[in-house]
């Protein structure tokens, strides 16, 4: 029974943030595609350009290998949107990390964009969790463990929450206007994203503390 509940969270964690992060990157695509089909000026590009931006700060900072804005934003939606499918209907299988970890690599490389790579390299680490039980954390108290176990969904849910602040911090403020400072946009879209990883490793921590919690009951 507890052997299940382990799988089953780490499972949940590594679909909801798969999920999240091939949206992250395909969001970036969109930019991408929109900029039309004009050459890169360098490979570390910005997705969105001083308009249009989905979120209230940040221009989407992005790596290709690909010449144009097209080719890349193509690429780039089309693998995340397989990251999105694999997560949310295929985190069960058992190549399922290596899969996630080869499709990150390869939006990495597209212009997928550098946020969405520590959510989906957290995402192949709960879903590795899932395949086999690490044990790292029995040396923690129990009381610690068992706190860790009941708090997986509350990270979850933080980083969401985070999502939305950000948002609505950013329009109700005007930093969506493309005036506003270049370092503020980029601080506080850093601010947000380190907040949103942060919460993401707790979840990922607290599915493996699941996993250890088992093990003592069991």
């Amino acid at each position: 029974m507890h052997h299940v509940t382990r799988r089953s969270a780490a499972r949940t964690v590594s679909s909801i943030l798969g999920v999240y992060g091939g949206f992250l990157g395909f969001e970036h695509g969109i930019g991408e595609i929109l900029q039309g089909n004009i050459a890169v000026p360098a490979m570390r590009i910005n997705a969105y350009g001083s308009a249009g931006l989905p979120f209230p700060f940040g221009h989407e900072p992005a790596m290709t290998l690909l010449p144009t804005y097209l080719l890349s934003g193509l690429a780039a939606a089309f693998i995340a949107l397989l990251i999105m499918i694999w997560s949310a209907f295929f985190a069960n299988q058992k190549p399922a990390p290596i899969v996630l970890l080869l499709f990150s690599i390869l939006l990495l490389f597209v212009g997928g964009g550098y946020g969405p790579i520590p959510m989906l390299i957290l995402a192949v680490l709960a879903g590795a969790i899932a395949r086999s039980p690490f044990g790292i954390l029995r040396k923690i108290p129990y009381s610690i463990h068992l706190f860790l176990a009941l708090s997986w969904k509350w990270f979850v849910a933080m980083i969401f929450i985070i999502i939305l602040a950000s948002i609505l911090i950013g329009y109700v403020s005007g930093l969506n206007d493309p005036a506003f400072s270049r370092v503020t946009y980029t601080s506080l879209a850093m601010a947000s994203g380190l907040l949103q990883v942060f919460f993401a490793l707790l979840a990922v921590i607290a599915v493996g503390a699941t996993d250890s919690v088992s093990t003592q009951a069991a």
